[in-house]
């Protein structure tokens, strides 16, 4: 038997399904990846940084419930925006993987304005 990339024998996965995955779930990878990285940075670097995230958090999330309307087309035309081009997706992504590393308390807030936008949206049964 020769090395047929196709044999899944070994229980992995082909470089075209990777792929494949890749170019479908692409987004959610990256945000996952980057919500990790900001739990595990923002633990590392402790102390006021800790603070920060979660005070950042809190307060976006109150700005989310506030005005939900603009939440949702500032995230909306981000997302579109960085899901036009495939480069700007990956330099996107990068940035993001950097700034949780170095300054999680901006994606707490990010993420805090997302969650009290989509908090107030289900509150109306939208």
């Amino acid at each position: 038997m020769a090395d047929d990339p196709n044999d899944k024998s070994k229980g992995g996965f082909t470089v075209g399904e990777l792929e494949g995955k890749m170019k479908k779930y692409g987004l959610e990878i990256a945000l996952c990846l980057v919500f990790i990285l900001t739990a595990i940075f923002a633990l590392v670097w402790g102390g006021a940084m800790l603070v920060w995230s979660i005070l950042l958090c809190m307060i976006f999330a109150i700005v989310g419930v506030l005005v939900p309307k603009s939440a949702h087309k500032i995230s909306l035309a981000s997302l579109t925006f960085v899901s036009k081009e495939k480069i700007t997706a990956i330099i996107v992504a990068v940035l993001a993987c950097l700034v949780a590393i170095f300054i999680p308390p901006i994606i707490f807030a990010i993420m805090g304005a997302v969650a009290g936008k989509a908090i107030a949206n289900d509150a109306r049964g939208q």
